[in-house]
């Protein structure tokens, strides 16, 4: 019978929860830029993951879009550049689960969780966003 304990070594990564946006409601504008920060994380070790959202929307003419944001200052980014490929939307007025496509995350950098409604304005026009965050 094994007794004792021994560190072993990964050769893989895998995400728990790096961050889990809690449940937020976007107000609408006419038309992009509407992006908020939902929150943030910072990523202490590489690894290819993919966002995972769940949203809603007040009214079928909207848009609810969710993407990630690298916030880190790297010179060979453009501003442009520091939004990852893979973010997900949305017109749905029930609740859905969007995944976006695997993308290469960077060790030390801070990620930003974005989200924006589009597509009218007013009081009765939001999106809802109750978990956001990162899966692999």
């Amino acid at each position: 019978m094994p007794q004792g304990f021994a560190l072993t070594s990964a050769s893989s990564v895998e995400i728990v929860a790096a961050y889990a946006a809690p449940l937020t409601t976007i107000q609408a504008v006419a038309s992009t830029p509407g992006w908020i920060v939902l929150g943030a994380f910072y990523l202490p070790k590489s690894c290819d993951a993919r966002l995972d959202a769940m949203m809603v929307v007040s009214d079928s003419s909207l848009t609810c879009r969710v993407r990630l944001y690298d916030v880190t200052v790297d010179s060979s980014l453009g501003a442009a550049a520091r939004v990852i490929p893979g973010g997900v939307s949305t017109s749905s007025e029930t609740i859905v689960r969007q995944l976006g496509g695997v993308v290469a995350l960077k060790a030390g950098h801070i990620y930003q969780i974005q989200a924006e409604v589009t597509g009218n304005s007013g009081d009765a026009y939001f999106g809802v966003v109750p978990t956001a965050t990162i899966t692999n």
